[in-house]
């Protein structure tokens, strides 16, 4: 007897909804500070290109809080729902084939950041769902989604690494020997000095710690923090700098 979606989904845990509306909008805010007080500062005659400046600002930093107000994105027990006013796109966790980041980075000073913003699963029919998290407490949503969808591929990758088989992660390919990109022979591990795990990004080391021979964006392979759990195990040398990975050992 078939089982129906809603049986599938399993029961709703949480609900998560797009922030207030102004608290996207209090962006705009700053714009329109300074297109006054440039008025202030220079007269009347600058007057129609500073209020045509802020009103175009304040179109701009408007556009995406507005459109995502009526979001939300329900995480099931065995699946995730997002929701908007037109439409519903339902995705159940084993019929998931890769999980995919999308990134936003960003440097303040000589400090990287990196943010996930939404996650790409992509089911064995090869169809995208796409889950915004811009959302109230989108860890709890993306933790989950990683929890059924990458972390069950764990033990069964490193048995396949412990038989010598070789994964592929997108473009990247990776066994006990060593990791090699696109058509290029595998680097050996021992031939790798350092990784170094950083916002968003893995840096591979040769020689000197200083430039990096190679940088891996983990939103640019499928099930990043699967991938980046196998490449601690199997790198000779690992230094985090970054505040939001694991400090310990993958498990």
């Amino acid at each position: 007897m078939a089982i129906d979606q809603a049986t599938r989904l399993g029961v709703l845990r949480s609900v998560h909804r797009a922030p207030p509306l102004w608290r996207g909008l209090l962006p705009a805010l700053a714009p329109v500070l300074i297109a006054t007080a440039v008025v202030s500062a220079a007269g009347a005659a600058v007057l129609p290109i500073a209020s045509t400046f802020g009103i175009l600002a304040v179109a701009l930093v408007s556009y995406a809080p507005l459109r995502r107000r009526n979001r939300r994105v329900e995480v099931h027990a065995h699946g995730i729902v997002v929701v908007t006013p037109k439409s519903r796109d339902e995705v159940v966790f084993e019929d998931v084939d890769s999980l995919w980041y999308e990134m936003d980075f960003s440097s303040l000073g000589p400090a990287s950041r990196a943010r996930v913003v939404a996650l790409r699963l992509v089911d064995h029919t090869g169809i995208e769902h796409r889950v915004p998290l811009t959302i109230s407490d989108p860890l709890t949503a993306c933790q989950w989604a990683v929890r059924h969808c990458s972390d069950p591929l764990l033990a069964d990758a490193q048995a396949a690494l412990r038989a010598g088989e070789t994964l592929t992660f997108g473009a990247i390919r990776i066994n006990r020997e060593g990791i090699a990109f696109g058509k290029r022979r595998a680097l050996p591990w021992m031939q790798l000095r350092l990784l170094r795990l950083q916002p968003g990004r893995i840096a591979l080391y040769r020689r000197m710690p200083i430039f990096a021979w190679k940088t891996i964006r983990l939103d640019r392979v499928p099930h990043p923090t699967l991938f980046v759990k196998l490449l601690r195990e199997l790198a000779p040398e690992v230094e985090v700098d970054d505040p939001n990975a694991e400090p310990s050992s993958p498990t």
